[in-house]
């Protein structure tokens, strides 16, 4: 390696770090959230009562709550419990008052959405009343996306050969002007709801139409859906994936992106890292999950995929770090799939 090279290297991995240290700042607040939960839940006293060396289950743990009435709680406890494991050694944190608002408490014990307990409405809509909380989320995103695309077409290559590609839940096009302009015989379409195609701006060999995904699904050689399924829970994204495979031709595409979360959460920064943002996505749209590569498998199977459907799932498990190609798992799942 001549020392050009050596330079790249060196500021790739600073930019890498640097954004996952910006990532780490942002949802700094769920860590301390997650324990003032913990504590209030009495999560600790659970394990401590279970003795030494106690393995409890998050269904077990959830069993020993206060409360029958949510029967929903688990999925929202054990991502608190992966979070505080990737994190091995628990430290007290001084308390943020924003995300301390959030209830996270109320919500594993009564159920709803932390945010909506906290503002009284929820995320989506609030961003519609407060034009600096829009901004943030926004922002966030549209500075956000690129980095993550750019990463994806620089090792994903399953665009190539192409004709006609549809990205659904496209919002702004940013992503799909990216894909054409490095494939420019591709002709792209965004779809969106009509709300969003009427503020979408126009780019050269990309139309817009203005349909619900839940409905039904335009015909293309392949669809793209970049972090869209992580909002909905197994029967929306049921619904969703059978819309694809109605629209594909044999030997169509499915191209998702999502983040894949790990089975065990380890002690990495990167784990550390995943988990905080998944619980902090969680306090404003609990209806949506990350999954595993099990799961996002088991998606397939329900969604009775035709063997002539490709599926593509780009797990993003370096997503913290810049998408280092080792970091960046593809999967692409051929039915049948195995069962468990």
């Amino acid at each position: 390696m001549n020392s050009k090279e050596k330079q790249i290297g060196a500021s790739t991995n600073e930019e890498d770090s640097l954004s996952q240290y910006a990532m780490q700042q942002a949802t700094a607040s769920v860590l301390p959230m997650v324990l003032k939960a913990a504590i209030e839940l009495g999560v600790l006293e659970i394990l401590d009562r279970a003795g030494l060396g106690a393995l409890l289950s998050t269904s077990q743990i959830a069993s020993q709550l206060p409360t029958h009435s949510n029967q929903d709680k688990s999925l929202l406890l054990d991502c608190m419990l992966k979070l505080l494991a990737s994190h091995s050694i628990l430290a007290l944190l001084p308390p943020i008052s924003m995300m301390a608002k959030y209830h996270l408490k109320d919500a594993i014990l009564e159920g709803g959405i932390p945010f909506s307990r906290a503002y009284g409405t929820k995320a989506i809509e609030y961003a519609g009343k407060d034009d600096k909380f829009r901004e943030i989320i926004m922002g966030s995103m549209k500075d956000f996306n690129p980095l993550v695309m750019k990463k994806i077409l620089e090792k994903y290559k399953g665009f190539e050969g192409l004709k006609l590609i549809l990205d659904v839940g496209g919002g702004d096009n940013t992503l799909l002007n990216m894909i054409i302009s490095k494939y420019p015989t591709i002709k792209g379409v965004n779809f969106d709801l009509t709300s969003v195609i009427e503020k979408s701006p126009s780019y050269p060999g990309i139309e817009h139409i203005a349909e619900d995904m839940f409905v039904s699904i335009p015909k293309r050689d392949a669809i793209f859906m970049k972090w869209i399924l992580h909002h909905w829970d197994e029967k929306q994204c049921l619904k969703v994936l059978k819309n694809c495979y109605e629209a594909l031709p044999d030997q169509g595409k499915v191209i998702i992106v999502d983040m894949m979360i790990p089975e065990a959460p380890a002690t990495t920064s990167d784990d550390k890292s995943l988990f905080q943002l998944y619980l902090f996505l969680m306090n404003t749209n609990p209806e949506g999950k990350e999954r595993t590569k099990r799961q996002f498998e088991s998606l397939a199977r329900e969604a009775e995929f035709p063997q002539a459907v490709i599926l593509v799932v780009v797990g993003l498990i370096g997503l913290i770090k810049g998408l280092e190609v080792t970091n960046m798992e593809i999967w692409n799942f051929r039915l049948p799939l195995p069962s468990y």
